[in-house]
């Protein structure tokens, strides 16, 4: 496969270097319209170099680098090792107080990223990580960095978990240890000079920066795309680069099932080869010889094998051992399932120690609590059981899909376990403000019921003068943010914008209501829960209160069609949440009762 020379050892800085010489024009990363070819990945590498050296990056210095899924990560990526430095990928949305955190542990000296810091930009010796990759001037030849082969025992990465289990884990991965894992995953999937890979992986992760690497070693074609929530997405770069291999985790399957439909096997079929993993490895899973992977199974007698789970999912009920994706796969096929998600939490009756609760996200159908819990009853044994349902609007997941069960068990703590709680005060309790949002679009009939959600609201005397103006394309959207933004600043109002919102709605009503403001925000509210409950993010945002009449903000909202006399009481953004939000603390002191 490889020809006939197989180095002992090699780097993919080095190899990159030789396929610019080789291959100069053969297309190495994109995204979307973005190409970048060998030859100028080569020469960002050599740019990125010398720019991080003139930073003061030495031999050895550890580099955090922002993990965006576009081209630059790669230039980035193999500048860092150009220079001698090592490494350290932070998933692309880590919280500013993570990111300062594997800094400091690290002992990084410099951050490549273009996402602000807030309060923690201090701690942090940033540097812009497009303006790192950008073309520029060529520079000054004593500029120059050139390349110097490390020692294989040198480090080149350092790879943290997700941290579900505590503090983020640091993985150490020496030259020797990349190169290998290289050659394996190109061996182990059979990759091809000419293959086109499409890797719409978090970048931080092991397994995305695998097939990062052994592309890029093997000279062959690696297309980003910004995970798997939009499956439209997987279409357009089967059609725009003919990608003929796929880098997925078998939780997004289901999702990219679903979105599909019909046309899965159609679609999915155009690819050579589908590629599914997760996970990654660290000492202690070795004992004896053995590989212990943390999965429990059996093997029947006619040689097949079960899978029941993770051995710290399992749930023990008074002694019985009960798998939570036994569970599950029943519950999933109740119609009106859309997934759900077991976990164990401790007996209110402190009697068996652990019993199972099933988190379920409806679709589809009329959901039925008492339906699904006769459904299950005539299925597993006693033990079993759930002994409550909680309904979500959807199952949360770590950034690979896999279902999240720490954050499950800390949402029971903080008000599963409530008696009195229903969906009503669960949307109510676990609703996030969202700034940052996927490309994804909202469904028009989706979209509707929020609306009708905000119709529903009350209003003084029943007037109903209000307004609510939805803006849907994104150019348009673009626009007003960028008139409040200026206004904002012109007239020293405060404005924390949004990010990507799929849409904006701006809840208006006429001046002469003295009710006005009380009705946008009853509206405004329910909207917000609406969206909640169907998995949608939303951000309240009100400088438009102030700056309806200040230019260009009222240019732009009269072309929009807000009436002349009406008060934008809110503009909602809304859209699929790209990460979470805040859990802000809530003041419980405020309740005053009078006996």
């Amino acid at each position: 496969m490889f020809g006939v020379y197989e180095p002992r050892y090699d780097t993919l800085v080095n190899r990159v270097l030789s396929l610019a010489r080789s291959r100069p024009d053969k297309l190495a990363a994109a995204f979307k319209k973005e190409r970048m070819t060998y030859g100028e990945l080569a020469e960002k590498t050599r740019r990125a170099g010398a720019g991080l050296r003139r930073m003061g990056v030495r031999r050895g210095g550890r580099v955090l680098l922002a993990a965006v899924s576009r081209p630059e990560l790669a230039a980035a990526y193999l500048g860092i090792q150009y220079c001698g430095g090592t490494a350290v990928f932070v998933d692309r949305n880590a919280a500013p107080e993570l990111a300062a955190f594997l800094y400091r542990e690290t002992g990084a000296v410099l951050f490549l990223t273009d996402r602000p810091m807030k309060e923690h930009g201090d701690a942090c010796r940033l540097h812009s990580l497009k303006g790192l990759c950008a073309a520029g001037p060529e520079e000054p030849e004593e500029d120059e960095v050139p390349y110097t082969m490390p020692e294989e025992t040198e480090l080149a990465e350092l790879l943290f978990t997700t941290g579900t289990t505590g503090r983020p884990k640091g993985v150490m991965l020496s030259y020797r240890a990349v190169y290998h894992i290289l050659r394996n995953t190109m061996e182990g999937v059979g990759m091809r000079e000419e293959d086109r890979v499409l890797l719409p992986l978090p970048m931080n992760h092991s397994f995305a920066l695998r097939v990062l690497r052994a592309a890029l070693y093997r000279g062959a074609s690696v297309i980003f795309q910004n995970g798997f929530t939009f499956a439209r997405e997987i279409e357009n770069n089967l059609d725009a680069y003919q990608c003929t291999a796929l880098a997925v985790v078998p939780a997004s399957v289901e999702t990219i099932a679903r979105q599909m439909q019909g046309r899965f096997a159609e679609i999915m079929g155009r690819f050579r080869y589908i590629e599914a993993s997760a996970g990654a490895l660290t000492p202690e899973t070795i004992r004896d010889g053995w590989l212990l992977t943390g999965d429990l199974a059996y093997r029947d007698a006619d040689g097949y094998v079960y899978m029941l789970g993770r051995a710290d999912d399992i749930i023990n009920v008074g002694g019985e051992k009960v798998s939570p994706v036994e569970i599950e796969n029943l519950a999933g096929e109740y119609p009106s399932v859309r997934e759900c998600a077991c976990v164990g939490v401790p007996d209110p009756e402190g009697i068996l120690g652990f019993v199972p609760v099933l988190f379920v996200a409806p679709g589809g159908g009329e959901y039925s609590e008492e339906g699904l819990r006769a459904f299950l009853a005539e299925r597993l044994e006693r033990h079993k059981l759930p002994v409550r349902y909680v309904s979500l609007p959807e199952i949360p997941r770590n950034p690979m899909r896999k279902i999240d069960r720490k954050k499950l068990r800390e949402l029971w703590e903080s008000q599963g376990s409530e008696p009195l709680m229903n969906p009503v005060l669960r949307a109510i309790l676990t609703r996030r403000s969202i700034r940052r949002f996927e490309e994804r679009a909202i469904p028009r009939e989706v979209l509707n019921m929020i609306l009708r959600a905000g119709y529903h609201a009350p209003s003084g005397h029943n007037m109903q003068t209000w307004r609510f103006t939805v803006l849907e394309d994104r150019e348009k959207i673009a626009r007003l943010k960028e008139a409040a933004r200026t206004a904002a600043a012109e007239n020293q109002v405060y404005f924390y914008g949004f990010e990507n919102p799929a849409c904006v709605i701006l809840i208006s009503n006429d001046e002469r209501n003295r009710y006005g403001c009380q009705d946008a925000s009853c509206a405004a509210e329910n909207i917000f829960l609406a969206a909640h409950s169907y998995g949608i993010g939303s951000v309240w945002l009100n400088p438009l209160m102030t700056l309806r009449k200040k230019e260009p903000v009222k240019r732009l909202l009269d072309e929009y069609g807000v009436p002349e006399n009406h008060a934008v009481w809110c503009m909602a953004a809304l859209g699929y949440p790209l990460e979470e939000g805040a859990l802000l603390a809530k003041r419980e002191d405020v309740a005053h009762f009078v006996e």
